[in-house]
Formats: C-alpha cells, sequence, structure tokens
C-alpha cells in the first residue's frame, strides 16, 4: 500500500506542479493542487531531492480554487490550472517569474510588473493541433495527448480554442471516421492524417483547415468535403511531413482547395498569416503586447535603425516602424518571410526590410543598431546574439520570451555584458495553464 501523508501547498511552480513540505523538509511535488490548499497525498515516486504525489482528497480547498469547466481537465494534458479561478491565475504566474529569475539566474532585483491578464480566460486560442486515432472502420478518436504521453484523450470541444472551430472540428471528426480515412500510427509509421489542424480569427472569422500527411496526397474531393464543415472555412492545406519524430508540421505544403492565408487584426493593424508559419495564439494578448511595446518606444523616441530577430509575419516590425528610418526584419522561415512581405505591404510599412535567414548571422551583417527587438522560440536565444550585444551594444532590448527559464538565462548573460534591466512585463498568452510569456526591456 502507498504512503499517503497530509500536506499543506506552499507555492505553484513549473511544469503544472505545486509545492508542499513534509517533515524533515523533504519537498513533495503534486500536479493538480492549488497554493493554498491543504490535500491528502498519495507519494507514487520518491527521488534524491525530492517526492512526487498525488491528490487523495482535497481536506481544506484553497480559496484560489474553482471548479474545472472542461469535462476533459486532469485527464487531456492541454491544461494544468483550470481547477484555480482565473482571477488569481496572474499573480501566480508573476511569482512564477520572480521564482525562475532568482533561482536560476540570481537575479532578485528585477522590477516585475503585474502580469497582463487575457481579456479571455477562455475561447482564446487561435491555433489548435489535434491528434488522432482509428479505433474501427468507422469512427476515431481526435483530441489531445494526456499529459508527457502519446495516449490521446478523445474530446467533443474544447473551451480554449475560438468558439467557430468547434462546429469544424465536431464535423471533421465524423466524416474522418465515417469514410474510413486511412490515420496515421506513430508505432507502425504508416498511415495517411497525421494530424488535424485549425488556425484561424474569430474578428474575420476565418478559419484554415490544415492536414498534416504522412507523405501521400490527399485526394481533392476529399479537401473540398471539408471545405463544408464551416462558414468561416477558407481553404484546406495538406502539411506533408514524412519524417518520425514528434514534429508536428513538415516542410512543404500544398493547397488543395481555397485559400492557404487568413487574415488578423491587430490594434489598426491587419496581418495576412499561411497555413503554418509563426503567430501569437491568443490575439487578445498580442494586442497588449504591441501596446507595451508601443509604450517603450514612445519613451524611447524616434531612432534610426530597429532590428526585429525572429520576426515571423512581422507583428512588431509593423507595429514599430513609425519609430524608425528603418526597421530590419530577420527570420529564417521562408514561409513566415512570405507573410511579411505581404504584411509591410498591406500596413504600408515601406521602410520595413524583409531578410529570410538565421537572425544570429545576420545581425552582425547590419552595423549600428539603435533597438533590438527579440523574440526567439523557447530555447532563447544563441551566444551569436550575446556575442552581438557585447560587440555592437545597441542601447535598447526589448526582449520577448514564452520560456521563464531560457529567459532567465539569457538575462543573466546580457547583464554580465553590461546591460539593465529596467522592467520585465508578464502577459497571460495561455490561461488555464502554467505557461506565461514575458517582454523584458534592456538598456545600457
Amino acid at each position: 500500500m502507498s504512503e499517503t501523508y497530509i500536506v499543506h501547498i506552499e507555492k505553484m511552480i513549473n511544469e503544472g506542479l505545486s509545492l508542499g513540505k513534509l517533515g524533515q523538509g523533504i519537498k513533495v511535488m503534486v500536479p493538480y493542487a492549488v497554493k493554498g490548499d491543504e490535500v491528502e497525498i498519495r507519494v507514487v515516486k520518491k527521488k534524491k531531492d525530492y517526492w512526487i504525489g498525488t491528490i487523495k482528497r482535497v481536506i481544506t480547498p484553497s480559496p484560489m480554487r474553482t471548479n474545472p469547466k472542461c469535462p476533459y481537465f486532469g485527464k487531456c494534458g492541454g491544461c494544468q490550472w483550470q481547477m484555480i479561478d482565473y482571477t488569481y491565475q496572474p499573480k501566480l504566474k508573476k511569482e512564477l517569474v520572480i521564482d525562475a529569475l532568482s533561482h536560476l539566474a540570481g537575479l532578485k532585483e528585477v522590477d516585475v510588473l503585474d502580469t497582463i491578464p487575457s481579456p479571455r480566460p477562455f475561447n482564446y486560442r487561435n491555433k489548435v493541433h489535434f491528434p488522432l486515432k482509428r479505433v474501427s472502420s468507422s469512427s476515431v478518436i481526435m483530441g489531445f495527448y494526456k499529459q508527457d504521453t502519446h495516449y490521446i484523450i478523445d474530446v467533443n470541444e474544447c473551451p480554449l480554442h475560438l468558439p467557430q472551430f468547434n462546429e469544424v472540428f465536431k464535423k471533421a471528426k465524423r466524416y474522418i471516421g465515417e469514410r474510413g480515412l486511412s490515420v496515421y500510427d506513430e508505432t507502425k509509421h504508416s498511415g495517411f492524417i497525421r494530424n488535424f489542424t485549425l488556425r484561424g480569427s474569430e474578428r474575420t472569422q476565418e478559419t484554415l483547415i490544415v492536414i498534416v500527411s504522412n507523405g501521400e496526397y490527399l485526394r481533392k474531393s476529399t479537401a473540398i468535403d471539408l471545405m463544408k464543415m464551416g462558414n468561416s472555412v477558407l481553404g484546406v492545406v495538406e502539411n506533408i511531413n514524412p519524417k518520425r519524430g514528434n514534429a508536428i508540421f513538415g516542410r512543404e505544403n500544398r493547397t488543395l482547395v481555397g485559400t492557404s492565408l487568413y487574415h488578423e487584426r491587430v490594434r489598426n493593424y491587419t496581418f495576412i498569416i499561411s497555413a503554418t508559419s509563426f503567430f501569437q495564439v491568443n490575439t487578445w494578448i498580442a494586442e497588449k503586447m504591441v501596446d507595451v511595446l508601443d509604450g517603450v518606444m514612445q519613451e524611447i523616441g524616434e531612432v534610426d535603425v530597429i532590428a526585429d530577430a525572429y520576426s515571423g509575419v512581422g507583428l512588431f516590425a509593423v507595429a514599430s516602424a513609425k519609430y524608425a528610418r528603418k526597421v530590419y526584419a530577420l527570420e529564417i522561415s521562408a514561409e513566415s518571410s512570405s507573410c511579411a512581405y505581404k504584411n509591410i505591404a498591406v500596413n504600408n510599412k515601406p521602410n520595413v526590410e524583409i531578410i529570410n535567414g538565421d537572425a544570429e548571422g545576420l545581425l552582425q551583417t547590419l552595423g549600428k543598431v539603435d533597438v533590438l527587438i527579440l523574440d526567439p522560440p523557447r530555447r532563447g536565444v544563441g551566444d551569436g546574439i550575446v556575442e552581438f550585444l557585447a560587440n555592437s551594444k545597441p542601447p535598447h532590448i526589448l526582449y520577448f520570451s514564452c520560456n521563464p527559464a531560457t529567459l532567465a538565462r539569457d538575462l543573466k548573460k546580457m547583464v554580465e555584458v553590461g546591460y539593465k534591466i529596467e522592467f520585465l512585463q508578464p502577459f497571460d498568452m495561455f490561461p488555464q495553464t502554467y505557461h506565461v510569456e514575458n517582454l523584458v526591456y534592456l538598456k545600457r
């Protein structure tokens, strides 16, 4: 029989876990517990520095605890924090950021502002990936992976994604099942449909369907049928991914019916976004990010050159263009760069120049830069960026990050080469999860 203990939960920590302590200072990490809970836990694993437990029962619930909205919560791995009332989630995310800076980088004096909450705690995701599995000749399961596994939890809808996606998802799931379409089996590396992706905009009521296939070609007649799955559907795109592994998208796209592009509106700007290019998953928070960027640039004033590294489809390059004689948008993805060209045209920003290539190498070729905007992937910036900062010394840095751990690591390096952190602004890009977006303003 496994051991059970009564634990008071002291704080939330990374990876959707919470932390409590037993006698002798033994740390216990518990999923789905809330800061302030008193819980009875069952110990499932003992490690050298900590134990892992699961909740057997909640004895005294935290004032922050609430009933999850989603019937799949706790099974599906998409959310970790639905048991926390949204009123408290932004504050807890600020605490996560402060902990990461302090413990991982020794940065204890950073001015971390209050997290800007999402105007939409639910129904905010403009992109959703659904893995699927055939279970009979006439049905498939389609949903999300269980936490830290590749076991698919079958769902009928998701409260996080845009409402317009629900109709499309339900109809497509039924269609794929009943038509007997071949579905990928990752253990055998065989079968056709690997993933069903939806992305779009509530503001423009536009949706793209992206079918990720294992290397064969989807029939056009099937794509025509999928176009009928919802009034918002503008196009069906096939993405070819013949490789084993966890990467969802491959490198090749085929537009089967309609268009491979949709439009999004952010403040007074319009953005054209393709099937597999990068764009922030929460448009409402993307606007808040642009607002804070705008406020910093107003404080800095007009400059000669802005470099936007990892620029994606050009969100920050377009938004900052009015403050500079020249903006260089550096992006390694040819697909995102193609969208960026369209976006500087549609928003009339002729002073923005798109350069397709690796940001680390391209920065070395630019000469003097007054403001450097960084929005790297979760792995953070490479040593080449830090080297550029040490040598070229741009006076202002605006660093966007969705990973507090790599952000802490990178900020420590930036401070070491002479930069001072003015402030860190968290944004709740991902409500109901432990993930948090941040903007750090540094200057020298």
